[in-house]
Order: structure tokens, then C-alpha cells, then sequence
């Protein structure tokens, strides 16, 4: 017995009993100024987790001061009025006979009578997860690593997990593809890439919580594993290409599609740069598109043009071109025409290229009547150092020609009609 301003009491509680019903069918209690009743020992239930409280029938706060039986003090809160509870050590194996808990607590009243010993419910084992993603009956891309999340759930306010299990297997089978039990306070799984085959799969999850506790398995939920569509070929622009065009049609081919995304992307020392994007379209909804006009509107410049296709919920790996955007012509060059005995000769003359103005390829030749509006191309693709000569000349006839030259990056450039 302890001086007026304590009460020391022999009482003991373990979980899943309502803290509202009273330590044994009689109601045992500490009263002030009495030893109490001694309850018996007391086995451990599954899973186990003892606590011990004390309660008041006044408002008068009674404060916890100590727990003499070596037994870990957690925190102590009010459950309705005047009723406080005291948590301990909750990791208390199934089966084992735990001796009585001595608890010492003051009251700041010297006489506070019918003090109660009460059943306090413990640590209560988690439920089973919810499961997040993948989504019931989802697709995951078997080829990269998959992070299978769920949501942990337990009814002690501010518990946590400890552990988690996850299983995975083939739709209806017993034998597990995945069984993996890991200490962690994290909710998610990383399923590494190429783990699954192509098929039908579900998958489940367990954990414990930080007292240890196990709880019960989710639901199975099933899952898809598939290996996404082969990237599309890219036909135009062709690699290493020039967009000679500021709007230039980008045309692909695909085996299936359901949705496409077309993207630009800057140039990283020939590769390309995921950080600079140009241009996205994001993603476009039609099985049927195989081209999309895309606009290139700064010239001079090195980029790189990428598609991928979604099908089946899964994309595809991003197909890429590299191209030069170059769509600067030539410089206006000078067509000289020579007449001979019977023929006419076509040369032409080359300014040397300025600023974003490309070499010239080649150059085509040109001839109309003079004072026509139309003309007609005698010859295409001539190097610029060639001489083009006109047999098809008449007597009496006379002919202006002009020359139209090529650039290396497919713009090109008219003369002004020579004669």
C-alpha cells in the first residue's frame, strides 16, 4: 500500500475487448485504500498485445505515473470521460501466461474512490492492404521494372507498417511467380523488368504493422503482362535528313496503332535531348493517322523527330530520326546562254554562300519563246560546274532560259529568264 497521494493496484488488460466492459464477470476493481482483487494470469490471445488501464467514476483527472512490472510505457490518452488508459508492451507472443501488471498512477485528490480496473483494448493487427496499382484487371508493360502499390490499413490510430508480403502468380494457379517478404515501412514493390512471361497474372499483398502484428492477405486482383508494340518505322523525314521546309509532313508505319505522339526534341551531341522539348502533340487518339504536318519553325538548326504508338494500353519504344532544319535557299545565281551553229549552251553562276545559305547541289535549266509566259524544263540535276547545250532549237525562233539552283538541303532558287 502506498501513501494517500498513490494507489498501487495489481490489474492486467490484453486487446480485442471493449474498454467498457469491467476486468471479469464480477467487475473487479482497485479501490483507494484496498489492495484489490489479484485477477488470475492471464494467456495471451492471438495475436497477443497487452495493455493495462484504470478508470474513475468522477471527471477528477488521475495521471499515470509509473508501470512497476518492467513492462515498456507507450502513452497514455482519455477514452470518454474520466477514463484513462495506459499502453505497454504489445509484442507478447500467442499463448504466453503474463503475470499481473503493477501500476502506480496519482491522483491530485488524497480520497478518490471506486477506481476501476478496465479491459483497454490493445494493438489491433492491420487489415488486409488495398490494393492500388496495377488497377484490377490492368495491363503493365512486362519489359521494365513495375511498382505494384497498395494503401496500408489499420484501425490503431497513427500505427505503421513494418513488413510487407506480395505473391504473384499465374491466373488460377498455385505456384507462385513472386513471394517476397521484406522489412520496410514503405507501400510499394518494385517488380524488376522481364520477372513475368506474357499472360494472365493476380496478385496479392499482406503486412505487419509496427507492433509486429501480421494481418490477413488482400483479395487476389488480376493483372495483365504484356510486351508492348514494336517502335514505328519512321519513312520521312529520312535519318540524317534535311527538313528543307519550315512545315514538313512527317509520315510513319506501324503494324497496329490506337493512339500516336509525334515529338520534337534539341540536339545532344548527335543524340537526342529528353529535356529540350520542342514540340509534343501528346497523345493522339487514332488507329488510322500515319502522317502529321509538323511545323519547324526555327531554321539552321540540328534536331531530332520522334514517334511512338500506343497498343493495347501499352507504348511502344520511341522511334527517332536526326535531321538538319534547313530551309535557307541558295543564293539567286545568273544563267548564261551562248548560241552556236545550230544550238544553244546553258551555263550558270554560283554566288558563294552566305549566312544559313546552302551549297548548291545541282541545277536545273529552263526555256520559254521570248514573250511567253510559259515555260517548258529541259534538263534537272546538272552539277553547277556543267554546261547544258539545247539541240532541239529552231531557225528563226527566239528563246530566253533561266536555270533554277538546288541546294544541298533541297530548297532552291530561279534566275531571271537570259536570252
Amino acid at each position: 500500500m502506498r501513501s494517500s497521494a498513490g494507489v498501487e493496484g495489481v490489474i492486467v488488460a490484453y486487446r480485442g475487448v471493449d474498454p467498457d466492459t469491467p476486468f471479469g464477470a464480477s467487475g473487479t476493481r482497485v479501490d483507494s485504500g484496498t489492495s484489490g482483487q489479484v485477477p488470475a494470469l492471464v494467456a495471451a490471445p492471438d495475436p497477443g498485445g497487452f495493455y493495462v488501464g484504470f478508470g474513475k467514476s468522477t471527471s477528477q483527472e488521475i495521471t499515470a505515473a509509473s508501470i512497476t512490472s518492467g513492462f515498456t510505457k507507450r502513452n497514455a490518452r482519455t477514452v470518454g470521460s474520466g477514463l484513462r488508459l495506459v499502453y505497454v508492451d504489445s509484442a507478447v507472443p500467442a499463448g504466453t501466461v503474463v503475470a499481473p501488471v503493477a501500476l502506480t498512477y496519482n491522483h491530485t485528490q488524497a480520497s478518490v474512490t471506486n477506481k476501476s480496473v478496465w479491459l483497454a483494448p490493445g494493438n489491433v493487427a492491420p487489415n488486409a492492404p488495398v490494393l492500388v496499382s496495377p488497377v484490377d484487371d490492368g495491363i503493365i508493360d512486362r519489359t521494365v521494372s513495375n511498382r505494384f502499390d497498395w494503401t496500408f490499413s489499420d484501425d490503431d490510430d497513427g500505427d505503421s507498417p513494418s513488413e510487407f508480403t506480395i505473391q504473384v502468380r499465374v491466373q488460377g494457379e498455385s505456384t507462385l511467380d513472386v513471394d517476397v517478404t521484406t522489412e520496410t515501412t514503405t507501400a510499394h514493390y518494385d517488380l524488376p523488368g522481364g520477372t513475368l512471361a506474357a499472360g494472365l497474372y493476380e496478385w496479392r499483398v499482406r503486412t505487419r504493422d509496427a507492433a509486429g502484428e501480421q494481418g490477413p492477405f488482400s483479395a487476389w486482383e488480376t493483372f495483365e503482362a504484356a510486351s508492348p508494340p514494336a517502335g514505328p518505322t519512321i519513312t520521312a523525314p529520312v535519318n540524317d535528313g534535311t527538313i528543307a521546309t519550315e512545315g514538313y509532313e512527317v509520315t510513319w508505319s506501324a503494324a497496329g496503332q490506337d493512339a500516336y505522339q509525334l515529338r520534337r526534341l534539341g540536339d545532344d551531341a548527335g543524340s537526342p535531348d529528353a529535356t529540350d522539348v520542342l514540340f509534343d502533340t501528346g497523345q493522339i487518339n487514332s488507329s488510322g493517322a500515319r502522317s502529321r504536318l509538323v511545323n519547324f519553325p526555327t531554321n539552321g538548326q540540328t534536331e531530332h523527330v520522334q514517334v511512338r504508338v500506343l497498343r493495347n494500353s501499352l507504348w511502344s519504344p520511341w522511334s527517332t530520326v536526326r535531321v538538319d532544319v534547313s530551309y535557307t535557299p541558295p543564293a539567286v545565281p545568273t544563267a548564261t546562254v551562248t548560241e552556236g551553229d545550230g544550238v544553244i549552251t546553258v551555263s550558270g553562276t554560283f554566288p558563294t554562300p552566305s549566312g544559313s545559305e546552302p551549297d548548291v547541289d545541282s541545277f536545273d535549266v529552263e526555256r520559254r519563246i521570248t514573250g511567253e509566259t510559259d515555260g517548258i524544263r529541259l534538263a534537272a540535276q546538272q552539277t553547277p560546274a556543267s554546261t547544258f547545250t539545247d539541240w532541239t532549237v529552231a531557225s528563226a525562233v527566239f528563246y530566253e532560259y533561266r536555270i533554277r539552283a538546288r541546294g544541298v538541303n533541297g530548297s532552291s532558287t530561279l534566275s531571271v529568264w537570259a536570252g
